[in-house]
C-alpha cells in the first residue's frame, strides 16, 4: 500500500500474545493509517499458532462460541439486506472465511458460496456441502474468472493482506458490474484504540499488517474504482468487549487478561506472571467488571455517534 503521507516512526510498540516479541507500528501523519514494521522477508506463518484458530476452529467457551455464531448469523442478514432487490443466483466470495460460518448460512438458502483462508484443516465439512475453499496466499492464484461474483466480504481480513492494492484490483477484476464489496477491519482510529494502542486488542501486530482508519480505507477503496455506499463503526460484537479488555490493559500487566480468560482451553490463556500477581489480577476482574462494562457500553456509544466506534464497516460497489 502506497501512502502518500509522512511517517511518524516508532509510535506503537506492540507485544505480540502468543510470542511476546515487539514490534513496531509507524503512523501516517496525514491518514492516520498504521503500519507494521517488518522485513521484505519476513515469515507471518509462526504467529498462528493452533491456539488462534483453536480445536476444530472453536477456541472459547460454549457459551461465549453460541455469541459468536449469533453474530455471524447478524453478518449473514447485513450482507441479505445489501442485494435485497435481488437474492438469487447469487455468487459470494469471503475472503479469509475462518470458520466459514457466513458462507454455511449462505449456502442454506442456495447462494454459491467460495472461500479463501490462511489454514483450510478443520474445513472438511464445509466441501462436504458444496462451498469451495482456496488454500491460496494470493487471490490471483484461484484464477477466478472476470465478473464471477456478485457479493464478495472481508470480515476483518484486509489488516492481514501483505498487498492490499493487488488484492482490491484483483477484487474489482473478478465482482460483476455494480457488485458488492463488505469489508470490516478494527478503527485505528477509534476511541478504545486511542485510549492505549500499544496494548488494544485489535492491534494484534504482527497477524495486522496494516492498521486502518476511516480516511486511509475509504481512499484506498475509492483508489481502486468503488463508489462508497455506506461507512459504519458501529459493532456490538467487537465494541464492547474491545473496550473493557482495554481499560483492564491499563490496570493489569497481563496483556488482554480479560479476553484470555474466555479461551475454552486453560493452557490456552498464556498466564505469564507469578500465581500472586495472577490471582490480584484475577480480584482486579471481579471487582471492576462491571463497572467497567457499564462505562466500556457508554464511552463506545458516544463513539459511534463520532463514527469513533471499534471497527469500521463499510459496503462498497464496483465502478
Amino acid at each position: 500500500m502506497n501512502c502518500q503521507g509522512l511517517f511518524s516512526e516508532n509510535i506503537v510498540k506492540n507485544i505480540d500474545d502468543y510470542t511476546n516479541e515487539q514490534f513496531i507500528i509507524n503512523i501516517c501523519n496525514e491518514c492516520g493509517i498504521g503500519i507494521t514494521k517488518i522485513n521484505s522477508d519476513f515469515d507471518v506463518s509462526k504467529y498462528y499458532p493452533s491456539v488462534y484458530y483453536g480445536e476444530n476452529r472453536k477456541r472459547f467457551s460454549w457459551f461465549v462460541e453460541l455469541l459468536v455464531q449469533k453474530f455471524r448469523l447478524f453478518r449473514v442478514h447485513f450482507i441479505q439486506k445489501q442485494l435485497s432487490d435481488n437474492i438469487e443466483n447469487i455468487k459470494v466470495l469471503d475472503i479469509g472465511c475462518g470458520r466459514g460460518a457466513e458462507l454455511q448460512a449462505l449456502n442454506q438458502i442456495g447462494w454459491e458460496c467460495y472461500g479463501t483462508e490462511h489454514s483450510i484443516e478443520d474445513l472438511n465439512h464445509l466441501t462436504e456441502k458444496g462451498i469451495t475453499i482456496f488454500n491460496e496466499k494470493e487471490l490471483n492464484n484461484c484464477k477466478f474468472l472476470k465478473g464471477k461474483f456478485n457479493v464478495i466480504t472481508l470480515w476483518h481480513a484486509l489488516e492481514h493482506v501483505v498487498n492490499p492494492n493487488d488484492l482490491l484490483l484483483e477484487i474489482h477484476r473478478i465482482l460483476t458490474k455494480r457488485g458488492t464489496l463488505i469489508v470490516e477491519v478494527p478503527n485505528f482510529g477509534s476511541l478504545q484504540a486511542r485510549l492505549n494502542r500499544s496494548k488494544w486488542i485489535y492491534t494484534e501486530a504482527p497477524r495486522h499488517l496494516y492498521h486502518y482508519t476511516i480516511q486511509s480505507l475509504t481512499k484506498l477503496i475509492k483508489d481502486k474504482s468503488f463508489k462508497i455506499k455506506s461507512v459504519s463503526t458501529r459493532s456490538i460484537e467487537f465494541g464492547p468487549i474491545g473496550f473493557v479488555t482495554n481499560l483492564f490493559n491499563l490496570l493489569i500487566s497481563e496483556k488482554n487478561l480479560l479476553f484470555k480468560l474466555l479461551f475454552k482451553q486453560k493452557q490456552d490463556r498464556i498466564l505469564e506472571n507469578s500465581f500472586f500477581i495472577n490471582i490480584a489480577s484475577y480480584l482486579l476482574i471481579l471487582i471492576f467488571l462491571l463497572p467497567f462494562s457499564i462505562i466500556s457500553i457508554f464511552l463506545e456509544i458516544i463513539a459511534i455517534i463520532f463514527k469513533k466506534g471499534s471497527v469500521i464497516r463499510i459496503v462498497a460497489e464496483k465502478i
